[in-house]
């Protein structure tokens, strides 16, 4: 508010000179004007007189010509009708054009359009009027595009009663106007802050004259005026006025006099309203140039907060004394931990009275000597003022111990400081003993759950072995180019045996299984085909028995629609199969129709019926629960009881719904609905023979490393087909001595095989000095299980099969490691850092980074060095913890890679691997770290440049 009101003073002065200035400057310059218009006339009247007096004139011209070349302003003359006669040499420095590019312009070409018409009303007005001067701000063009705004006086020029000219003197005001607009600028915009402030202001000058008051303060004390109505008025009695508002009306009237008398900031003074109200009220004086120059209220009603902090209080009053009735123990001590208060409920809960607790250290008496930290930890929390919850144990006055759980908050004082704190106990002993309980089970549920695990990665072995022969001898059997009968027989023999093993691979894989989650690909698929094709299926499969299997597709249905074709094949099976094994006669009959359709999809309802033994009524709701079967006339059918809840399932991750309607005796109704697309494109037809090798992989040397007949014998044909040589080891072992004679373009390691597996056989073909330590090993894997899949990769694997698999999939394979001119070195370890990750972690930030690599080459490479001793020592619990520590510390320095390896070495330690598998591991690690030395110390001299 001072410095406006400066900045408005400063200006006011400034514009009175200028005036005043060009008023004089007006009345030199007309008055020199009308002596040389006047010389002029005598001239014509008065031959003789101008020849004598001819050395005068000129004189005065020059005077004249001069005094207006010496003046800063610009003046210049008009025609009646605005064309330019005359301009001094000032406007070159003021608007950038010559005396010649103005004379002979109308005026309105220079003035910005807004104001063109108002000027030329003014010199319209002025001669028609006859008004000697007038005065006139404006804003023009300069040459250079700039607006100069100008502030003219003009007067006319009269030969008689006839006005011949208009001549004008011009001052450039555009520093005025910019001061001007920010001192507006600067008004308005205190003005809309104290107008639209949430709180009651009132402004009052020297003598006590409102100056600004907003809206708000009126609506404070219920002033129905508007507030701009109340600029001007006297506040002098306003206080005596308005006592009557207040519960202390004279109490009020003395601090109002006391403070106008003092005149000093008073801040947040609390004020109680008569009608219950309670005002925040502050005063601020006002002092210009150390002149004092009015002051201003502030008032916010606080009535809200004021009783929300007297609820609280009177809550707490009230709380208080609940707390000592109930099981709660509370206690309050100092910042040092020093007994200040015990609630009777805390003495009977740790044995004490309230006379031997107080004035004792609470840790002292109370804290066993494992729980320090926890609460000096949340200690510091309390002194940041902050609240928390924590479990600790207690030690009782008899030596027992006891759980409890401490609600801690801080106690402030008035000013807002930390003093203590409090705390309540809840005694959590019987809880704890539970937890441990359920510890224990939750251990041995963990145990079973891992045992499940093992016992379903080798089922999915033990069934995708001979799998894998069934779908290879498919395809051998293709290629042997069958008749048509045949093709149709082995097409559903593929066909049937697919859909399986996506079946076996969902059921099989845990993390799918653990986390409900099946993957929906979607993509074009033959909907027609495919519900005939599984109608054939089973037509087959039932034509001895007296059951009719009929198909019904709405006509609307045609074309390609896109979906997982895998997963729809699944529920038909299962509801059909379903359908099938409760069906001793009769028929099943399947409906598909497009029930509706939308802008985004067409909705096709499917309908199993069948004429079955039905579902008892009872028992309906529990057909899509897992593990259950429903007795049917008292025969329990065979089956996990898995079926109709994976239906159910793969239905609603689809979108779709299912239900079923049944009838015991009559039979049952499957009925679910799909949201499926159109395509618009269609697919290629799939082709079941073989395909040639390309010829880069002919006559390449693999080892095939697979201990079950038929898998050999599948293997070997196709290998045979594609012209590659090959030798067959039926063990780990063997496999680890064929790779140490001859050198191989690739490996197929089995995972499972006798006298030694497939991970010791690829570890030991890595860590010994062999032939084949960098030739690629693809694992032929029959586990769903994705750990295993993951440890075939950590166990020096470079990639891996999941059987069954088709020749293809092996093809593919061998392209992309045989096929590589580089696949020599497929295996070899990088010295580049990972720079991607460096650049994100330090970016140009040399300094830092240069410590890192200096504190890892100095402080940590020693403590990695030491995983050695405790794996020679077999301490698997502490290498657990110091991989565990470290490993992140790999990655700050470029070592992504072996920061994987590490991690290995982490698990493996918590499952207690033997020896002889972790040991070659860590010598791997080991090796490839000491070969990163120099390149980190080279980076690590990049970075201290």
């Amino acid at each position: 508010m001072e410095e406006v009101e400066i900045l408005k003073r400063r200006v006011e002065r400034e514009q009175k000179a200028r005036r005043q200035a060009e008023r004089i400057l007006e009345e030199k310059a007309l008055a020199l004007y009308t002596t040389n218009e006047q010389l002029k006339h005598l001239n014509e009247n008065l031959e003789k007189q101008v020849n004598e007096g001819i050395f005068e004139l000129q004189d005065t011209e020059k005077r004249y010509r001069e005094l207006i070349e010496s003046v800063q302003d610009i003046i210049y003359k008009i025609s009646t009708d605005g064309y330019f006669t005359f301009v001094n040499s000032v406007v070159v420095n003021r608007l950038g054009y010559t005396e010649n590019e103005i004379i002979g312009r109308h005026f309105t070409e220079l003035v910005e359009p807004d104001y063109a018409i108002p000027l030329t009303e003014t010199y319209r007005a002025m001669i028609e009027h006859k008004t000697e001067s007038t005065y006139n701000e404006f804003p023009v063009k300069a040459k250079d595009g700039r607006i100069v705004w100008i502030g003219q006086t003009v007067r006319l020029i009269k030969n008689g009663d006839s006005v011949v000219e208009l001549v004008a003197v011009a001052r450039d005001i555009s520093d005025r106007k910019a001061t001007e607009d920010s001192l507006r600028a600067t008004q308005t915009r205190l003005s809309t802050l104290i107008t639209n402030l949430q709180k009651g202001v009132l402004v009052e000058d020297e003598n006590r004259k409102i100056v600004l008051v907003n809206q708000q303060f009126c609506d404070t004390f219920s002033i129905q005026a508007p507030p701009e109505t109340l600029i001007g008025m006297d506040c002098s009695n306003s206080a005596e006025q308005t006592k009557h508002l207040f519960k202390h009306p004279n109490i009020f009237i003395a601090k109002i006099n006391k403070i106008l008398e003092k005149k000093t900031l008073i801040v947040d003074e609390n004020l109680q309203m008569a009608d219950g109200r309670i005002l925040l009220r502050t005063y601020i004086p006002i002092y210009l140039e150390k002149q004092y120059r009015g002051h201003l209220w502030e008032y916010a009603d606080i009535t809200e907060q004021y009783n929300a902090r007297e609820l609280i209080r009177k809550s707490e009053e009230k709380y208080r004394g609940i707390m000592n009735n109930m099981e709660l123990g509370l206690l309050e001590v100092d910042n040092d931990q020093i007994i200040i208060r015990a609630y009777d409920s805390f003495c009977e809960m740790v044995g004490y009275t309230q006379d031997e607790l107080v004035g004792k250290s609470a840790p002292e008496l109370f804290l066993p000597e494992e729980f320090d930290q926890v609460l000096n930890n949340n200690q510091d929390e309390r002194k940041k003022g902050s609240a928390s919850s924590y479990e600790l144990q207690l030690k009782k006055k008899d030596g027992t111990r006891l759980w409890v759980i401490i609600s801690g908050a801080p106690i402030l004082d008035e000013d807002g400081e930390v003093v203590g704190s409090m705390g309540i106990h809840y005694d959590i002993t019987e809880r704890k003993k539970l937890e441990q309980e359920l510890e224990l089970a939750k251990l041995i549920a963990e145990q079973a759950r891992q045992s499940e695990k093992q016992f379903l990665a080798n089922m999915s072995h033990e069934i995708r072995t001979p799998l894998n022969a069934i779908i290879g001898m498919t395809h051998l059997l293709f290629d042997t180019r069958p008749n048509k009968q045949q093709y149709e027989y082995l097409d559903i023999l593929k066909t049937s045996a697919d859909f399986l093993l996506t079946l076996i691979s969902d059921l099989l894989d845990m993390a799918k299984i653990e986390a409900g989650k099946v993957e929906v690909q979607n993509h074009p698929f033959d909907l027609t085909g495919l519900l005939r094709t599984t109608q054939r299926l089973f037509q087959i499969k039932i034509e001895n028995r007296p059951i009719e299997l009929n198909l019904m597709i709405d006509g609307r249905i045609s074309g390609y629609y896109i979906g997982d074709d895998l997963i729809l094949n699944q529920i038909l099976l299962n509801l059909i199969g379903n359908a099938e094994k409760f069906t001793e006669k009769g028929s099943i009959d399947i409906t598909v129709k497009q029930k509706k359709q939308d802008e985004e999809f067409d909705w096709i309802e499917f309908k199993i019926e069948d004429t079955g033994s039905g579902i008892p009524a009872e028992k309906i709701d529990l057909i899509f629960q897992k593990f259950k079967q429903i007795n049917s006339h008292g025969h329990k059918h065979k089956g996990t009881g898995l079926g109709l809840a994976i239906t159910k399932q793969l239905v609603e991750i689809q979108g779709g719904t299912i239900s079923v309607d049944s009838q015991e005796g009559i039979g049952s109704t499957f009925t679910f609905m799909l949201p499926y697309k159109k395509s618009e494109s269609e697919i290629l037809p799939t082709i079941n023979e073989i395909q040639l090798a390309p010829k880069n992989i002919n006559g390449s040397y693999v080892l095939v490393a697979e201990d079950n007949i038929m898998n050999q014998k599948y293997i070997s044909s196709l290998l045979t087909k594609w012209e590659i040589n090959f030798v067959i080891a039926s063990d780990g072992k063997k496999a680890v001595e064929h790779a140490q004679k001859k050198l191989f373009d690739l490996i197929l390691m089995d995972i499972q095989m006798p006298n030694m597996d497939g991970y010791e056989a690829s570890i030991t073909i890595r860590n010994t000095k062999c032939l084949n330590q960098k030739t690629p090993i693809i694992a032929l894997t029959a586990s769903a299980m994705l750990d295993q899949k993951s440890k075939a990769m950590s166990a020096g694997m470079n990639d891996f099969v999941t059987k069954p698999f088709a020749p293809n999939n092996l093809l593919s394979i061998l392209q992309r490691y045989i096929g590589n001119t580089e696949r020599k070195n497929t295996t070899e370890v990088s010295l580049d850092l990972d720079q991607k990750s460096l650049d994100q972690l330090y970016g140009n930030d040399k300094e830092y980074a240069a410590e890192m690599f200096q504190t890892f080459l100095e402080d940590v490479l020693p403590d990695l060095q030491q995983l050695q001793i405790l794996i020679e020592n077999n301490d698997w619990e502490t290498l657990s913890k110091e991989a565990h520590k470290l490993k992140p510390t790999l990655a700050m320095v470029g070592l992504n890679k072996l920061e994987n390896e590490l991690v290995q070495i982490e698990k493996m330690a918590k499952e207690k691997a033997n020896f002889d598998v972790i040991k070659p591991i860590w010598d791997n690690f080991k090796s490839q770290l000491e070969e990163y030395i120099p390149t980190l110390r080279t980076t690590l001299a990049k970075f201290q440049e």
